[in-house]
């Protein structure tokens, strides 16, 4: 089995990370989408069921809570493969 993959869309609030996660949704039909500012408290124990369950996941975030430090490293020992673009492109 691949590794599963995990992509950073990261960002300030307002910088349109979810409207480019919705614009290329459909380049990513098996990845499960965590957008922290939706599921709010509920976001690591998403991110957690996802991690148990192998699924790729795209994770949006500002990254403003050192909380998620430990869910990432925790990915990564379960075999996720990362993704965070080298150079932020401008999206217009």
């Amino acid at each position: 089995m691949d590794s599963p993959e995990l992509i950073f869309v990261t960002g300030s609030n307002a910088a349109g990370k979810s409207s480019l996660i919705r614009s290329h949704l459909s380049e990513f039909p098996d990845h499960e989408v965590i957008m922290t500012d939706v599921y709010k408290g509920r976001s690591r124990q998403v991110f957690s069921d996802a991690v148990k369950a192998r699924k790729s996941i795209i994770l949006e975030t500002p990254f403003n809570d050192e909380g998620f430090k430990d869910l990432i490293d925790r990915a990564k020992t379960a075999g996720y493969h990362s993704i965070v673009p080298e150079k932020p492109r401008p999206v217009f």
